[in-house]
């Protein structure tokens, strides 16, 4: 065991014959099974690193734990021009339940601070069940969903959302955001059963004329379109066309009617 000053202005100490900590001339504290400098950059003053892959053990001390009391953290903050330090994000684990010999329900939550304020607010939240909340004000009560969002009403007509699904590839016709329902068949544990698809009607640059189509998989098939709603209100089943033929979205559905369905060789509108 040994504390050495193996050049200016850095230091090392060795368990065993070997290197375990060095903080070197730029400061940066280097901790581990060797002490190789894994960036030069003084964004990381702490380094840490392990054959078997660097953990950082937090632990709380304590042989009674009760609901709401906390774990362990990290906390991030930023120097005002005043000078004051003030805390703009955290990672907090708490206690999700009273804890016991062999049972320690646990929560996680995640803090940052909105432009203009002066405090971190939660903003997302996983409970001991898995169960994931979003957004803002969402409480903790347990609402038997896996995920759960929350915060002010946004309205589709002003184009807003509580969540958006986009396509981020070159803009196209028939492409956009899509949700997958499924589970296990049989054989298979993750399966995809039906789908819905909001899509893109057209492939002119800046048109966002869209429609939204549902999906069902028959049996040892691939997923079939069954019915689509128009950028226009038109609801086509088994059809994806105007009577005479236009595409939909490609005119007028007016003269067509606004419910459009195809049976084996035929078509009807009304």
């Amino acid at each position: 065991t040994a504390i050495r000053f193996p050049s200016a202005d850095t230091i090392t100490a060795e368990t065993g014959g070997t290197e375990r900590l060095r903080i070197n001339s730029t400061g940066q504290t280097i901790v581990g099974d060797s002490v190789t400098q894994l960036s030069t950059s003084s964004e990381r003053p702490f380094q840490v690193h392990s054959v078997n892959g660097p953990k950082i053990a937090i632990g709380r001390n304590d042989t009674s734990i009760s609901e709401g009391n906390t774990i362990g953290g990290i906390e991030f903050y930023g120097n005002d021009a005043n000078g004051t330090f003030v805390n703009t994000a955290s990672i907090i684990v708490d206690a999700n339940g009273d804890h016991g010999d062999n049972d320690k329900p646990t929560r996680m939550e995640f803090y940052t601070t909105a432009d203009g304020g002066s405090s971190a607010s939660e903003r997302l939240r996983i409970q001991s069940d898995g169960e994931i909340f979003m957004g803002d004000g969402f409480g903790s009560a347990n609402r038997s969903t896996i995920l759960s969002i929350c915060g002010a009403h946004q309205s589709p007509a002003g184009v807003m959302a509580h969540v958006g699904i986009y396509a981020n590839d070159s803009q196209a016709a028939d492409k956009g955001g899509s949700i997958s329902f499924g589970g296990q068949d049989g054989s298979t544990p993750k399966q995809t059963f039906s789908a819905i698809l909001g899509a893109k009607e057209n492939s002119t640059s800046g048109d966002y004329a869209g429609y939204m189509s549902f999906y069902t998989r028959p049996a040892s098939a691939v997923s079939v379109e069954r019915m689509r709603i128009t950028s226009t209100g038109v609801l086509q089943v088994n059809t994806t066309t105007t009577p005479g033929g236009s595409p939909s979205g490609g005119g007028s559905n007016n003269s067509g009617g606004f419910l459009h369905l195809m049976a084996a060789n035929s078509e009807n509108a009304m």
